[in-house]
């Protein structure tokens, strides 16, 4: 148990001074404390001093290339039986310091062009093998110590630390020769079953283990893979993280990560992807620049949502006519070109900005409905109005039975006219107005 300090010492954030493994490490040359993983690790299962050639995926800072190195050393007694030079190559995207008898190589993995240059440097180094036998120029062992950089939610965090596995199985069944070992760390999740199902199906052992090393608090444990088959061809969706992994899994994760505008904790999440901003179903930045329309943001349903996974909003055409209306000022449309940069306040003004143009769009559709209601019945009276032509009905003498009825129609023509003046009066003035939808809204302040 690792103790605490005095309540007058000052406080450290990971007391590598207390952990043994750490000050080992230091003492014995090593440059981090996961060598004694790899030590403790082949102490059980002894492949790496039966190896001629080991490949150290995610390498760096090279920890586990110097045990590599140590280990499998000239006298040994060789994986193949021949006089080969032994090899120790480590791969990373970062460089690695050299290290005696190490070659390092800075690349990705999960590239051909990455295994390309993997394959020609077994070529040059492995000399025993014969010219058409590549077959053989291949390693004993594979190493994966890679590990995502820790984030906000563990299920999001293992699912990485599992496509990292998957891919550096992918890199290892290149370069990996017949009954060769593969040593990976996992974390345990819901894909963890499907990946020992494809470690069951690659190879003929699968051992996990959980060396002193690795502490207690830590979720990894490591498999120690035993004699690879070395099949002819390997389906590609076997080891495609989109086809074995639960992606509901991931977007449930990242889900639960993702915090609206107004929460109190916005804009100081981290980023739990290693690699650095999150890729589209296309390939493209799906997460630093995601912009949306002012009209989807002013009639959507979730404008809270939209203003938390847009990070703009584009007027475009501005049909609805959203950029001209007095609400629409100048702060409002800074606030829409990028919304990363808003604080609580601002994000306040674009609902009460949102509200003002929602009000617009119900007045613009009442004077609509409204003229069409007015041409409808002047329509409507300019039809009754219309004179009669000669001979088509009765003498009017002859309709009229007493001069009280003829007085009543014509008061009732007359009432008539004058309504149809009226309408016809107003219709004009709103014609003539500038736009008058467009003062409905007042100045929010």
């Amino acid at each position: 148990m690792v103790k605490m300090g005095k309540p007058g010492d000052k406080k450290r954030s990971k007391h590598h001074d207390k952990d043994k493994y750490y000050n080992l490490a230091r003492e014995q040359g090593y440059r981090s404390r996961a060598a004694y993983k790899l030590l403790q690790i082949d102490r059980k299962f002894k492949f790496l001093g039966a190896s001629d050639a080991v490949l150290d995926l995610c390498s760096a800072p090279g920890g586990w290339c110097q045990v590599a190195a140590k280990a499998a050393r000239p006298g040994g007694s060789g994986g193949r039986g021949t006089s080969t030079e032994r090899l120790v190559l480590g791969v990373d995207l970062l460089p690695m310091r050299k290290i005696r008898a190490v070659t390092g190589l800075v690349g990705d993995i999960t590239t051909e062009q990455c295994r390309v240059e993997i394959r020609q440097t077994l070529a040059r180094r492995l000399a025993g093998a014969g010219e058409g036998d590549k077959r053989e120029r291949k390693v004993d062992v594979v190493l994966c110590d890679g590990a995502p950089d820790i984030g906000a939610d563990y299920s999001r965090d293992a699912y990485v630390q599992n496509e990292i596995v998957l891919l550096a199985l992918r890199c290892a069944t290149a370069h990996l020769r017949r009954g060769g070992t593969f040593v990976t760390k996992v974390y345990r999740s819901r894909d963890y079953n499907a990946l020992l199902y494809i470690m069951g199906k690659l190879f003929d052992k699968v051992s996990p283990v959980k060396p002193p090393a690795s502490r207690q608090a830590s979720a990894e444990i490591f498999w120690v893979c035993e004699d690879y088959r070395c099949p002819d061809s390997i389906d590609p969706r076997l080891l495609d993280p989109r086809d074995v992994f639960d992606q509901d899994d991931l977007a449930a994760a990242e889900k639960r990560t993702t915090v609206d505008v107004f929460h109190k904790q916005y804009g100081k999440q981290k980023r739990p992807s290693r690699h650095g901003y999150d890729l589209d179903a296309d390939g493209l930045d799906a997460t630093m620049r995601k912009v949306g329309t002012a009209a989807e943001f002013v009639t959507s349903d979730d404008p809270v949502g939209m203003m938390t996974r847009c990070t703009a909003f584009n007027f475009g055409d501005d049909e609805e006519g959203f950029k001209q209306l007095q609400a629409t000022t100048d702060e409002i449309v800074e606030c829409c070109a990028d919304l990363r940069v808003l604080n609580r306040g601002d994000f306040s003004g674009l609902m009460k900005w949102r509200d003002a143009m929602k009000l617009h769009i119900k007045k613009t559709a009442e004077a609509a409905a409204i003229d069409a209601n007015a041409d409808a019945d002047v329509a409507m009276e300019d039809a009754g109005d219309r004179p009669r032509a000669e001979g088509d009905g009765a003498d009017d003498d002859s309709s009229v039975s007493s001069d009280e009825e003829r007085i009543q129609g014509e008061i009732e023509k007359a009432r008539a006219r004058r309504l149809r003046e009226k309408k016809r009066k107003v219709k004009k003035e709103r014609e003539k107005a500038p736009n008058s939808a467009s003062a409905a809204p007042t100045a929010w302040t």
